[in-house]
């Protein structure tokens, strides 16, 4: 028993690397657009979000019922589905649109199951003091991987934007693999639907749990704008349409992995950061930098602009490592995953309706003007964020409570 408590803690320590190895995400965005529309781009974006919220739920729930070790492979296997389509699937907006509802479900299965089952596997060890010092590690093993994956992919995507995904592919079915040598952690189980509900929604009468799930919505939506228009941003910098990328795809690649490698060291450090200004200080001083960055980008399409897009993963890097260091031993083992969806879902919600609402703004068929409509819009959206923020901190209150 104890050899398979510590394989599942050294499988985790691979698992979450190698399912962050996304070599398309240096190109994603340029994929879809030699395609599809700007509108259409953000539109399936969009579509992902709003998939995502709907499996949020069910996808904790059965995390919290049935098991940690089924959900992840279920993630496992809906990720290399995902890939699959768009590597051998015709360049139809219906195909692009089924592999983003894959991807979103992947995605939803993993999401709260990861930190859930790392936190069980410890306990199960009964090394649960490891828990902050392991979890900033493996954040920033992910973000490491990001970065060498991005390096990877923009560099073959040069010869063609599919290749990254072929290679994407191979990585993703390592990580399927991987699922099926875990074993289910000894833990609780929760109840039925109803009383599970009404357990997580009661979380959010604390009020330090209440200010980190707001801050968690908010950060989802923050950290992914520059995400979005990280791509199309370089290619209007650099003059190139999507029909004749020559520069683009391989600066995408270095770009993106120095955001990543930002975000290793981000994550690494968030545990001092958190001890010295406190989790909402920290929080909130990284939520500064991200809105920093969004202005820049909307005041601007210039070459001084590219390597502060370097700044957009501080905010995840740190923020993903306290939240989650912060709220997980905060709930009961049976409710984890499910409250950790719940928070998420409401964070992918709101970004998908901006998303959607951005989709308008950005209509048009010059993808400059498109793109200096979105940030706009962006940077008031940055603007009420830091203000709510700010005038909420004084709400987060007694981090002791357990």
């Amino acid at each position: 028993m104890s050899e398979s408590r510590d394989r599942n803690l050294r499988l985790f320590q691979w698992f979450v690397p190698l399912y962050s190895a996304h070599l398309w995400v240096a190109v994603w965005f340029l994929y879809f657009l030699s395609y599809f529309s700007v509108a259409e781009v953000l539109q399936l974006e969009a579509l992902y979000f709003f998939t995502v919220v709907v499996f949020e739920i069910p996808s904790g729930y059965l995390s919290d019922r049935v098991g940690r070790v089924i959900t992840l492979r279920l993630s496992a296997m809906m990720q290399a589905g995902s890939v699959a389509v768009f590597a051998f699937g015709p360049p139809e907006f219906w195909v692009f649109a089924m592999g983003q509802m894959l991807w979103a479900v992947s995605f939803s299965f993993y999401s709260g199951t990861d930190s859930a089952f790392h936190f069980d596997a410890l306990q199960a060890a009964d090394r649960i003091d490891e828990f902050p010092a392991r979890q900033a590690s493996i954040a920033r093993n992910a973000f490491i991987a990001r970065a060498v994956s991005a390096l990877l992919g923009g560099a073959i995507a040069v010869f063609a934007l599919k290749l990254a995904y072929l290679a994407s592919l191979a990585v993703a079915a390592v990580t399927v693999v991987l699922t099926f040598m875990m074993h289910e952690p000894e833990r609780r189980y929760a109840p039925s639907i109803l009383r599970q509900m009404s357990t997580v929604l009661g979380y959010l009468k604390r009020p330090f749990l209440a200010w980190l799930f707001l801050y968690a919505v908010l950060q989802t939506t923050l950290s992914h704008i520059p995400y979005e228009f990280t791509q199309p941003y370089i290619a209007v910098v650099l003059g190139e349409s999507v029909g004749d990328l020559l520069h683009t795809p391989w600066i995408s690649g270095i770009i993106i992995a120095i955001v990543a490698s930002v975000g290793a060291i981000a994550a690494d450090r968030a545990i001092a950061i958190r001890d010295r200004l406190g989790a909402p200080g920290a929080l909130v001083a990284a939520t500064a930098v991200q809105c920093i960055l969004i202005a820049a980008m909307a005041l601007s399409f210039n070459a001084w602009i590219v390597p502060l897009l370097a700044l957009r993963s501080v905010q995840s890097g740190i923020g993903q490592v306290i939240v989650t260091t912060e709220i997980t031993p905060r709930i009961g083992q049976s409710q984890r995953a499910t409250y950790l969806s719940m928070q998420s879902l409401a964070g992918r919600l709101g970004f998908s309706l901006v998303l959607w609402m951005l989709g308008a703004i950005a209509s048009g068929d010059a993808h400059k003007d498109a793109l200096e409509s979105a940030l706009d819009a962006c940077l008031w959206l940055a603007a009420a964020a830091a203000v709510l923020l700010a005038l909420t901190r004084p709400f987060a209150k007694d981090t002791s409570e357990a």
